[in-house]
């Protein structure tokens, strides 16, 4: 069958879209969309509650003011996700879902994830809100455009390369082109251990530098040696730098 144009059409952030297709005016988004547009949603109600319960997510379907059905939608979680979360937990890293499910829904992927902080039934603003107000530096992880507005109120976002929408990837201060979620954690640890190499060099270059003031007053340290001494100091940097070269993903 051919499929008709939608014209006219106007997406609304975190709750569903709405277009004009063959003359109706088609909403598909969330219940509370179908709520607020004036929708009866009554007949429904017994459906949804089941649908919920299954945790599940429900999109809701209407045309010239009536609702027409319901798509219930299930994530699927990776079977190396709660892996990932207990490693992340072992660095002293607390994972919470912001997520735009209903709780049902949420719960049930927190559960299996290994997740005991969570956050349902959130616009994109709200996740963003919820990062800006923690009071702690948040590592946003996201994929979605509902995830853009987080990622670039995160103190670091990383997108998901290859399943994540463009302007997630825009957003992110870094991308896993891979997708594969298990280098979260070394990505986590290589960067503390990248900051804590860079700390321990500046110490050791301003520890060097001020010997060197010490013993060129006292006249121990001719123009040769002096040049002898700096680049002592470089090379304990350079070499102190690839030593992290020999940390590998476990």
């Amino acid at each position: 069958s051919q499929l008709l144009e939608a014209v006219n059409t106007t997406v609304l952030a975190g709750q569903g879209i709405s277009a004009e297709i063959a003359s109706r005016r088609v909403i598909v988004g969330k219940p509370g969309l179908m709520e607020q547009e004036g929708i009866d949603m009554t007949g429904a109600a017994w459906k949804l509650r089941e649908l919920y319960g299954r945790g599940a997510t429900v999109i809701a379907v209407a045309a010239d003011g009536t609702l027409m059905g319901l798509i219930a939608l299930s994530d699927t979680v990776r079977e190396d996700t709660p892996d990932t979360v207990a490693a992340l937990k072992e660095q002293g890293i607390t994972p919470v879902l912001l997520t735009g499910d209903n709780e049902a829904a949420a719960g049930s992927i927190a559960r299996i994830a290994g997740i005991s902080e969570v956050r349902s039934s959130m616009m994109p603003e709200d996740k963003m809100s919820f990062i800006k107000e923690s009071g702690r530096k948040t590592a946003m992880i996201g994929d979605g455009v509902n995830d853009a507005l987080a990622l670039s109120g995160a103190y670091a976002g990383i997108a998901m390369g290859g399943i994540g929408s463009d302007i997630a990837v825009e957003s992110a201060d870094a991308v896993l082109v891979s997708d594969d979620i298990k280098r979260i954690p070394y990505l986590m640890r290589m960067t503390r251990k990248c900051m804590a190499r860079i700390r321990q060099n500046i110490v050791f270059s301003l520890v060097i530098n001020f010997i060197a003031i010490i013993l060129s007053a006292s006249g121990v340290l001719v123009p040769v040696t002096a040049a002898l001494w700096h680049n002592f100091g470089s090379v304990f940097v350079v070499v102190n730098a690839v030593l992290l070269l020999r940390e590998r993903d476990r």
